[in-house]
């Protein structure tokens, strides 16, 4: 039986057809699937880019392996500008001196940007999530604001080098005694990616003091309290979240200081996890629908923990990261 015709020029039609056909069970359930299984063989290398970018960047790479036709369509530029945030080009002119990337096709800027990239002189970091495209970015220390609750406390912070982070300093705070501090940050969200649920975490790393062995009390802290708001400045802005956040994990709560697991396991609602890198912690501070459509809106993030004794806090950064459902 001759096979129906398909008119090449009605691009969203082939579109909707291959990307249908290529996620139904019947087709993906191969290792390798066959270019028998697909309809479009003939099509013009332009017109099967033109298909692909209307796909995902994981499903461009699988369709990659169909044929060599569909292999050299998969690597155009066509493609994988359509993955591209609309603002690469200024991602790009942000990228710190010290940090080159050196990327010629838009597929290469793409997998590029795929990992940490530094930019703003080292004070942000900044990559592109590889399956939906859409932009990550966190915020060093040296764009945070630290301050003691009470004014008897003298600010403790210190600025420091640490192998494991892609900055040049991170925060290390010597907590001795019963102290409580404050943190704050704040983004303009049209550095973000529009229409995109972000979530807010804060990546950090606890160490104990050498002298515990010499104090009888446990390392024990509340707690975090954060506030996530939008608005146009701090003076007018409307919260958008607020929670508490755990810098302890329950095993950790359970084995130090198991008379205030309880109550924090009750009145904490995130707890942290270790990352990808397993060099960092990070825990969630909450999370905001980005929907800036005048392009002058910011985020606040604040946060509040009180009680903290014998530890330094190492603080990395705040990272403003996709949410992927």
């Amino acid at each position: 039986m001759k096979e129906e015709s398909i008119d090449a020029s009605d691009d969203r039609f082939c579109a909707r057809s291959i990307v249908t056909r290529f996620r139904t069970r019947s087709f993906v359930r191969r290792s390798r699937p066959r270019i028998s299984d697909v309809p479009f063989g003939s099509l013009p290398e332009n017109c099967i880019a033109c298909i692909l970018s209307f796909t995902s960047p994981r499903d461009t790479c699988r369709l990659a392996t169909l044929s060599s036709r569909f292999r050299s369509a998969a690597e155009s530029d066509q493609v994988w500008t359509k993955f591209l945030s609309s603002d690469y080009q200024d991602v790009l002119s942000r990228i710190d001196a010290s940090d080159p990337v050196h990327l010629s096709s838009k597929r290469e800027i793409f997998f590029g940007l795929n990992d940490h990239i530094l930019i703003d002189g080292g004070k942000k970091s900044i990559a592109m999530d590889k399956t939906t495209g859409k932009i990550c970015l966190m915020i060093s220390t040296k764009e945070l604001e630290f301050s003691q609750l009470s004014r008897d406390e003298n600010p403790c912070w210190d600025y420091h080098t640490l192998a494991e982070s892609r900055f040049t300093n991170v925060a290390i705070h010597k907590i001795c005694r019963d102290m409580s501090w404050y943190l704050y940050a704040e983004l303009k969200t049209n550095q973000l990616s529009d229409n995109t649920t972000y979530i807010v975490y804060l990546v950090y790393k606890l160490k104990v003091h050498d002298e515990l062995d010499m104090l009888d009390e446990p390392v024990v802290g509340d707690a975090m309290m954060t506030d996530i708001s939008l608005g146009d400045d701090d003076d007018n802005d409307d919260t958008v979240s607020e929670s508490w956040s755990s810098l302890y994990s329950k095993e950790a709560l359970d084995q130090t200081c198991k008379h205030l697991s309880e109550e924090a396991i009750q009145t904490s609602y995130y707890f942290p996890n270790v990352r990808e890198d397993r060099r960092w912690m990070e825990v969630v501070l909450g999370e905001f629908d980005n929907n800036n459509d005048d392009g002058n809106e910011k985020v606040f993030v604040r946060c509040c923990w009180f009680h903290c004794v014998k530890l330094d806090f190492v603080i990395e950064g705040i990272e403003f990261r996709p949410k992927i459902l």
